[in-house]
């Protein structure tokens, strides 16, 4: 008994080509907004003159005497080798600072759970995150008593959380000023910078390929691969780039990063355009 409009042929043409006009236009905007993601993560390399060739390596060998503490093959492949010296070339060419994940100001201190469990937090889980924009999507407020175990990090404005699960690591965050003083999941590293502008430098290199390469091959765990704090503090290398680049570096992340948002403002405007375009030729036939 359900009714279909079915308009005749030439209305048919004349709907679906002006929803296609606000389609093609949506589509546009979406690929901006990616190809805005890309030069983001090759910003630090190439103001690093750091080009990464990686191979396709089907095997390889070693020497023992070159084993550490780890026994699995991603973490001396012949890719990491490379790029660990491709970052200790540009140290030497003056372009950065290699920095272990220990020098940064990561916080060790947890919230106490008696002391605090009748107060009320905003808690950013894992999957509060957006993985480009970095932007937090959302939040569980409740008695920190009722919180999960794993809300145990307290945050403030700047700070810097990183995913650790591999496949979301490329979800960095700088937390906005309206959740400071609240909480995140342990499962973020979390890095306190000193000044807005060194959070958006980290955030640009923790988002960098040259970074992101190096947690896929110093990734533990089989079940749940991730990138471990100790990893972190004792593997990962962070090239820090001079002051004269780190000034460049800052203002063409700020730039891209409201372009990005410009961008996805016009998907979402096209796409419910579409949408709404459809139903209004429809309804008015």
């Amino acid at each position: 008994k359900l009714k279909i409009i079915l308009p005749p042929k030439e209305i048919q043409d004349s709907i679906a080509e002006e929803c296609q006009r606000y389609k093609e236009l949506s589509k546009e905007n979406l690929e901006k907004y990616h190809n805005n993601f890309t030069d983001i993560k090759k910003i630090i390399s190439e103001n690093l003159k750091i080009e990464l060739k990686e191979k396709v390596i089907k095997n390889f060998t070693i020497n023992f005497s070159v084993l550490n503490d780890r026994l699995d093959a991603f973490s001396y492949s012949p890719n990491y080798n490379m790029i660990i010296e491709s970052l200790k070339k540009s140290e030497s060419n003056g372009y950065c600072k290699l920095l272990k994940g220990s020098e940064l100001n990561i916080p060790k201190s947890k919230i106490s759970k008696n002391k605090n469990k009748t107060n009320i937090f905003k808690y950013i889980d894992l999957g509060n995150t957006e993985k480009n924009l970095g932007k937090i999507k959302g939040f569980e407020e409740d008695l920190l008593i009722n919180l999960p175990n794993r809300a145990r990090q307290i945050i403030h404005e700047n700070d810097v959380l990183l995913p650790r699960p591999l496949g979301s690591t490329e979800g960095v965050i700088i937390v906005p000023k309206e959740y400071d003083g609240q909480l995140c999941s342990t499962g973020f590293i979390l890095i306190r910078p000193k000044t807005h502008d060194e959070a958006i430098m980290l955030w640009a290199i923790l988002k960098s390929e040259l970074v992101q390469k190096q947690f896929f091959y110093l990734q533990s765990g089989s079940l749940q691969p991730e990138i471990t704090p100790k990893n972190f503090r004792d593997r990962v290398l962070i090239p820090m780039p001079n002051k004269e680049i780190q000034e460049k570096i800052i203002n063409d992340i700020s730039k891209k990063v409201e372009e990005a948002t410009d961008f996805m403002e016009k998907y979402k405007e096209y796409k419910e355009k579409t949408k709404q375009t459809f139903l209004d030729l429809l309804t008015n036939l």
